[in-house]
């Protein structure tokens, strides 16, 4: 999977049908695409600490809002399965930090071959 902008591609082919062969054939021979390789992720976790810190209204706590946050923490997180929880959470493509350049050869190449 890659990702380019706000856009996301299973395979180069899809990158190179989407800038489509005319477009490439235009272009410099030096011309290229910057992507990123994505990871698939889960998008967040849960566990007692972060349920303590959101869940409870501020105003409601004693001065020792930072003591009642632990222990309510400690309470959830002992009776709460949270790796379970976290495990069945749907998990999204998020772009990493590894960068793939495709060059205008290579689309071409896709785009030939798969046709």
């Amino acid at each position: 999977m890659y990702a380019i902008d706000d856009r996301f591609f299973t395979e180069a082919q899809d990158i190179a049908e989407y800038l489509e062969y005319e477009f490439l054939v235009e272009q410099a021979d030096d011309f290229t695409v910057e992507a990123y390789e994505c990871d698939l992720e889960t998008i967040g976790f849960l566990s007692g600490e972060i349920i303590a810190e959101r869940a409870f209204d501020e105003d409601r706590f004693s001065e020792e809002m930072y003591d009642d946050q632990e222990k309510i923490s400690k309470i959830l997180d002992a009776n709460i399965d949270f790796e379970k929880i976290n495990s069945l959470l749907p998990k999204l493509w998020y772009p990493s930090d590894r960068k793939v350049i495709f060059t205008k050869a290579e689309l071409i190449a896709e785009i030939i071959d798969y046709q």
